[in-house]
């Protein structure tokens, strides 16, 4: 609805690319030039269930690959809390009914090193005593010093606060694990890692999935950690955002996916609604059970917990969502400026052209025009004089 006009005022909307021609007494609006914008199409995602039932909290279970069109660049990884209060949290291991013992592990002599530590950045390269595999991964930071790790710890500082958590760690062989910071008031200031997704190019019909890397660099300057596979095959993860809502990484993929390799694998544990890490599954075709999950396709999908567990309480819901579309074009050069307005006067006197990319609010004096920009609705005030708007 169109708001009256009074004596000397007028209350407006003005779309966010409007132009105000504003000389003394005299206020104009003029129309936005017209731009041109494009936005790369999704492609959808292969979704198969692998899952299966188990007994034991501490076996991944859980299993869906998934599958990209040819030529696929990229997508993301989101991890954010579960909808559910989980402040009165659960994060220790449960072996019940669990049969794992290690004895074909190989062992290593255990070690940490600070690979880069800025004051908000922490990045650690851990060797543990055993092993399921034979080897190491070179992690390095920005040419520095190698360190032969299991697995590297990614630890980003809570704004100004003294809390450094864990929200990322990437295994040598693929594994990687995503959480948030910490809400505020969360006891002990942390929450759990529980389910993980499968990088690089890994078997999806194996027990446990393999993607070994070789080697794994940190660039401080883009946030970036460059990967090299021992199978061949490069990726990179591009952090690009850590909060106390969520934290999302972005996988450039440059190892071969295709028809029965898939780009990432979902992995997680379920045994019932509220003993699980994960319980459902959502996609452009709804909400299912996690072990009734049919193999589907999307743009994206949801592994989430509907149910409160009492397995990794606080674990984070994980979103996996295509980020850019197979072999894109070029997007087209910008489009020159425009020609500059001829000169404007108003009363006999210079008028200014202000640009303005929000809603503003103008007031006119009897003398001078003042420009005040708020982010509300327009609003114009002669205040006298003899305006005219």
């Amino acid at each position: 609805m169109t708001p009256p006009l009074g004596d000397g005022h007028l209350v407006g909307l003005f779309g966010r690319s409007a132009r105000l021609v504003i000389g003394s007494g005299c206020i104009w609006l003029m129309p936005a030039l017209a731009t041109a914008s494009t936005e790369a199409e999704l492609q959808n995602l292969m979704a198969q269930n692998f899952s299966r039932p188990t007994m034991c909290a501490e076996e991944d279970n859980v299993s869906v690959p998934l599958f990209a069109p040819a030529g696929l660049q990229t997508f993301e990884i989101t991890a954010s809390h579960p909808q559910y209060d989980f402040f009165n949290d659960n994060c220790t291991p449960n072996f019940v009914n669990c049969s794992i013992d290690g004895a074909d592990d190989f062992t290593f002599p255990p070690g940490e090193q600070v690979l880069f530590d800025d004051g908000r950045t922490v990045v650690q390269g851990v060797r543990v005593e055993r092993w399921f595999l034979p080897n190491t991964m070179v992690a390095t930071v920005a040419g520095g010093p190698p360190f032969n790790s299991h697995f590297v710890r990614f630890i980003r500082r809570i704004g100004a606060t003294d809390l450094f958590p864990e929200v990322m760690v990437i295994n040598m062989d693929g594994n990687i694990r995503l959480k948030p910071q910490a809400p505020v008031g969360k006891p002990n200031n942390d929450t759990c890692f529980g389910s993980s997704v499968q990088v690089g190019p890994a078997d999806p019909g194996a027990e446990r999935p393999v993607a070994e890397i070789v080697s794994l660099s940190y660039d401080p300057t883009a946030d970036r950690f460059d990967i090299a596979y021992r199978d061949g095959g490069t990726a990179t993860l591009v952090v690009q955002n850590v909060d106390r809502s969520q934290a999302a990484i972005r996988v450039g993929i440059g190892y071969p996916v295709s028809g029965d390799m898939p780009a990432a694998i979902f992995r997680s544990m379920y045994i019932a609604d509220g003993n699980s890490d994960v319980d459902r599954i959502r996609s452009d075709s709804g909400t299912v059970g996690i072990l009734d999950f049919i193999d589907n396709t999307g743009p994206s999908f949801a592994f989430f917990r509907a149910v409160r567990s009492v397995h990794n309480t606080s674990a984070p819901d994980i979103r996996i969502a295509v980020g850019a579309t197979p072999n894109p074009t070029p997007p087209p050069p910008p489009a020159p400026p425009p020609p500059p307005l001829p000169p404007v006067t108003c009363n006999g006197l210079p008028a200014t052209i202000v640009g303005t990319s929000g809603r503003d609010r103008l007031d006119g004096t009897p003398g001078n025009d003042v420009i005040h920009g708020e982010d509300g609705n327009d609003f114009i005030d002669g205040l006298g004089g003899g305006d005219v708007i």
